[in-house]
């Protein structure tokens, strides 16, 4: 597994994913995503047991080598990918990728659909 951590300092803050990051994450979740490239791809990290909590990349990158380091395998992630009309109602994010998330209600998603806009 450990072919999976990715250079903490190829993490930058923009809410793009850059070519490492989506590189990355294109074989990290290649089981999940189907058709779905993170290239230049706009994605909101969210976390907490009820998706209650919008993380950042550096922090899900960060769990995901230590978690690989620690226990040689992957964090659970689920990636939540927008119709267009999501997609607008965001402020333009393509997805949503949790982690360390239990259980995602569409109702909590409308709300994190709301709340990342106002976070751009």
């Amino acid at each position: 597994m450990h072919s999976q951590i990715i250079d903490s300092t190829l993490i930058d803050n923009n809410i793009k994913l850059n070519k490492y990051e989506s590189d990355f994450l294109n074989d990290y979740l290649k089981e999940q995503r189907d058709t779905f490239d993170f290239s230049q791809k706009r994605i909101a990290f969210i976390t907490g047991s009820s998706g209650s909590i919008i993380g950042n990349k550096k922090d899900y990158f960060k769990d995901i080598n230590k978690w690989d380091k620690d226990y040689n395998s992957k964090i659970v992630t689920s990636l939540v990918i927008f119709n267009d009309n999501e997609k607008e109602l965001s402020g333009g994010y393509d997805a949503i990728l949790t982690y360390w998330v239990k259980l995602l209600t569409d109702k909590r998603k409308q709300k994190i659909i709301g709340q990342i806009k106002i976070c751009r």
